[in-house]
């Protein structure tokens, strides 16, 4: 498997089983998804970010993870002055709403704000994939550059 410069995974796959009724509030992911619906249906709300490379998600939803909320809003704050741990409320501003039935496939890019609702029992598979950014491509040029002279090892 791609690994990143960390060894951490380029890439995951989860399989969302979920009861009618169930909303996943809204929050954005930094990976590229793709997603396929299996079984019943899921109605998704969208809403472009105004930032278009986020470094980190932002995952409000979980709210007992009050740790990692702060951590989020912490590197989304050194881009965006404005962005607190309420800036989700602001999401549903002007969102369309794509319904996803058995079959569906559908690609959403990292920061898209989404609010998931499943209007029936339901599973789909999520496949999330970091992509490359020019600071992975230029500090991996430099590396091997610098391995090339004993002086850097």
């Amino acid at each position: 498997a791609a690994e990143d410069a960390s060894g951490s995974p380029k890439g995951e796959i989860e399989t969302f089983v979920s009861r009618k009724g169930h909303v996943t509030d809204w929050h954005f992911d930094f990976m590229e998804n793709f997603t396929l619906q299996l079984r019943g249906t899921k109605t998704w709300k969208l809403n472009k970010n105004p930032k278009a490379h986020v470094l980190r998600g932002s995952t409000p939803h979980f709210r007992g993870h009050t740790e990692a909320i702060e951590q989020q809003v912490k590197v989304h704050k050194m881009y965006d002055p404005e962005f607190t741990d309420e800036t989700w409320k602001r999401a549903a501003d002007g969102a369309e709403e794509v319904t996803l039935t058995p079959g569906s496939f559908m690609y959403f890019p990292s920061g898209m704000w989404h609010r998931v609702e499943c209007s029936d029992d339901s599973i789909s598979i999520n496949i999330s994939l970091t992509a490359e950014t020019w600071a992975d491509i230029i500090t991996s040029a430099l590396r091997q550059y610098l391995w090339s002279d004993d002086r850097f090892r």
